[in-house]
């Protein structure tokens, strides 16, 4: 578990993406400084690179034709990391009851969730409830969970990744594909 491996316990985190960053800073023993020459920030912001996408399968074509959807997977599924023809999809999808015991202390697919107030751990609400006086904020977070997902926009290695820990596609909506080249 995450409590046992990193020593990190998940409850004390309002999102995945801040559990996973101390989880790779105490186990590399890196330390992070901060940027403190603008130079240093503009020579970063200078490395990114434009990604232009255009749509392959148009959505009615894809829902209308499930066949054409179970094509599209197999050859997305097999694509390889390093060719220049890359794919992002829209899809709905679950992981099956059988897959929560292995994925509960660290749930694959972190989606914008809106966390409602009985959503909190005991430990959570005490917080609320010591430092905020009781007055909680609904706000989106990346949300670790194992429910349904629709509509949830997700980069093929991703895809693979998630398809191998259990996930099931139920549909696909969208498929957008990009070639990418240094």
């Amino acid at each position: 578990t995450c409590i046992k491996y990193y020593e990190l316990d998940p409850s004390h985190y309002v999102s995945a993406p801040s559990l996973s960053w101390d989880a790779m800073l105490k186990k590399t023993g890196v330390k992070i400084k901060l940027f403190t020459d603008i130079s240093m920030y503009d020579f970063i912001e200078k490395a990114k690179r434009v990604v232009y996408l255009r749509l392959e399968a148009s959505r009615e074509y894809l829902l209308k034709y499930p066949a054409m959807q179970k094509k599209y997977l197999e050859k997305i599924l097999k694509t390889k990391a390093n060719v220049s023809r890359r794919y992002f999809l829209n899809i709905k999808s679950h992981f099956p009851l059988k897959t929560h015991d292995y994925l509960r202390d660290l749930s694959p697919a972190v989606k914008n969730v809106a966390v409602e107030k009985d959503w909190l751990s005991p430990y959570n609400e005490e917080l609320v409830n010591n430092l905020d006086g009781g007055h909680f904020s609904k706000t989106e977070k990346l949300v670790p969970h194992l429910s349904l997902r629709k509509d949830y926009v997700i980069h093929y290695l991703e895809f693979q990744y998630y398809v191998k820990l259990g996930m099931v596609v139920d549909k696909v909506s969208e498929i957008l594909f990009f070639d990418q080249t240094n």
